[in-house]
């Protein structure tokens, strides 16, 4: 588009970061051609660098959110598929395409969300999601962030809050 794609890759010490263009919030009733075109940009990287720690970041994993009522988007849905795949060293199909994990060695650790405005810990399939994101009180409330460090030898996540709310493991 006009501004570049808006979903993309990043490299850490000891893995890879994906980040994804969730889009606005509209139920999670569809896929259309620009998300298949992510998760087949991720499947395929996922394919080609191997990563041997990896994360995603995505705005919205679910679009309505309580006790017992998570419901994950149709997009989510799909990226998780791909991370359970990637982690069993199984073959997927989506939407037409076939990706074979069977010859990887790296591991999907989890996905950090937000837009629920709650912190919380879910999961898709066998992948953990993490929301990471303060109850606004107002629209002038603080605005607050976290600070993430993965611990990939523990398998721990450290969430140092900076603003409204308090540090997690």
């Amino acid at each position: 588009g006009k501004w570049g794609k808006s979903y993309y890759r990043f490299d850490t010490n000891e893995g890879c970061g994906y980040v994804f263009d969730t889009g606005s919030d509209d139920g999670g009733a569809f896929m259309d051609e620009y998300k298949w075109r992510q998760i087949d940009w991720f499947a395929k990287d996922l394919l080609e660098n191997d990563p041997i720690n990896a994360f995603v970041g995505m705005h919205i994993v679910y679009y309505s959110l309580g006790p017992n009522n998570a419901k994950a988007t149709d997009f989510a849905t799909n990226v998780a598929m791909v991370a359970k795949a990637f982690n069993e060293k199984k073959s997927l199909k989506l939407n037409n395409d076939t990706y074979d994990f069977s010859n990887t060695t790296g591991k999907m650790r989890c996905i950090f969300h937000g837009h629920n405005h709650m912190d919380n810990i879910g999961g898709i399939f066998s992948i953990p999601t993490i929301g990471t994101e303060q109850l606004l009180v107002d629209y002038f409330g603080e605005i607050t962030f976290d600070i993430v460090l993965m611990d990939y030898d523990q398998l721990k996540v450290e969430m140092v809050r900076v603003g409204v709310g308090s540090n997690r493991t």
